[in-house]
């Protein structure tokens, strides 16, 4: 049986008391990374309208400019309006305030690290961000833009010292590392994983650089895939012809259905997966040929009975005990819990093979574990409907 999820698209996962807390708040709050904590649009709203009012006794506060900052960022992100007036909006809006801040705290880290990422990290502005970071070389926030920057740049050893510096941070989520420790558990030897943001991505080179886990998988990250340098190393390297996706909207729409299949024909003969949190413009025109084998899907050509992988990289593969008890604080609770969702469609496929085959006691076992990841979730009355109809 085949199966593909991509229930990471489903954000909406925050636990009632936090939603109303947000929404109730009366004094500014600290605005936490929005791929770690997402609050609804808004909570944006009142917090910008808040620290403003900080901004208004004291002009010369930088840390309630950088959260004015954020608290703007993030209510334009999580924003309904039209998409092409959102990005004029959010490009004027955001323009004005760094222009602000450049006025009131110059040269000092908020300002040259807003400079940086509201300049859509533009590698001309680089020296911002070296700026901001020999500041203050302890202030987390700058890490995985060095990450990022390095990775497109291909300065491996660049990128894997700042991989070490966040990870020895202590501000790495401990759930997010579970997780994408069993999305590589999915894979065959040197696989191709192909990622889509921050939490599937990050955390998989941590993993490899820090503990040295998987170190054979390459990973390409898709919104990467955009910037010509980065595509044109992939290239080389694999030896294979891919679109340039920038040129128009038709190319983009070719790049996106014809990139599972390209990879595929890489030189090294390397077996091309795509992680559950992919975004479906990737998959939907080679969905036939993807099979579920845990965390993420194969691509393959043949059938072939990708239960039994998937049993396998489950039951002997995976580390799931973070999933069953936890004993750690995780500051990206809200993010761990929208990347379990992922879980949901193998387990119940896991389910559903030992249902059938009379194999009652580890089918309850897997039932009680699914129903456990989606309680006080979306998924929560989905997953119940299931087994009642059952």
């Amino acid at each position: 049986m085949k199966q593909i999820a991509f229930m990471s698209r489903m954000m909406g996962l925050f636990v009632i008391l936090l939603l109303m807390k947000g929404l109730q708040a009366q004094t500014p709050e600290k605005i936490q990374r929005i791929t770690i904590v997402q609050m609804p649009n808004e909570y944006y709203v009142v917090q910008a309208k808040l620290w403003k009012k900080v901004l208004e006794k004291d002009a010369k506060n930088a840390d309630a400019w950088y959260n004015y900052y954020k608290a703007n960022r993030y209510m334009q992100i999580t924003s309904q309006d039209d998409y092409n007036a959102f990005e004029v909006d959010r490009f004027k809006r955001l323009a004005a305030i760094e222009k602000e801040i450049e006025t009131n705290i110059p040269n000092t880290f908020e300002a040259n690290l807003i400079k940086w990422v509201n300049g859509g990290s533009n590698p001309e502005l680089f020296p911002y961000l070296e700026k901001a970071y020999n500041i203050d070389p302890s202030r987390v926030e700058t890490y995985d833009n060095f990450v990022t920057y390095y990775e497109l740049q291909g300065n491996i050893e660049k990128r894997d010292f700042f991989l070490k510096k966040w990870y020895n941070s202590g501000e790495v989520s401990p759930g997010l590392l579970n997780y994408n420790y069993n999305v590589l558990m999915s894979l065959k030897p040197n696989a191709i994983l192909l990622t889509n943001g921050d939490n599937d991505t990050y955390p998989i080179w941590l993993l490899q650089t820090v503990k040295g886990i998987r170190k054979d998988v390459t990973l390409i990250n898709i919104s990467m895939l955009y910037s010509e340098d980065y595509r044109e190393r992939l290239v080389k390297k694999m030896q294979i012809t891919l679109i340039d996706p920038t040129e128009s909207r038709e190319k983009d729409i070719a790049f996106s259905k014809n990139l599972v299949p390209t990879l595929a024909k890489n030189v090294q003969k390397s077996p091309v997966y795509t992680a559950s949190t992919c975004i479906p413009s990737i998959s939907e025109s080679v969905e036939k040929d993807l099979y579920l084998v845990g965390l993420a899907s194969l691509y393959s050509t043949e059938k072939f009975d990708n239960v039994a992988v998937l049993k396998k990289n489950m039951e002997k593969e995976f580390a799931m005990d973070y999933l069953k008890t936890s004993f750690v604080i995780d500051k990206a609770e809200t993010a761990v819990s929208c990347a379990n969702m992922n879980y949901v469609v193998p387990i119940l496929s896991l389910y559903e093979h030992y249902d059938l085959s009379e194999e009652k006691e580890k089918a309850n076992e897997w039932k009680q574990l699914v129903i456990k990841i989606a309680k006080g979730t979306e998924m929560e009355g989905k997953v119940r409907d299931y087994f009642k109809e059952k």
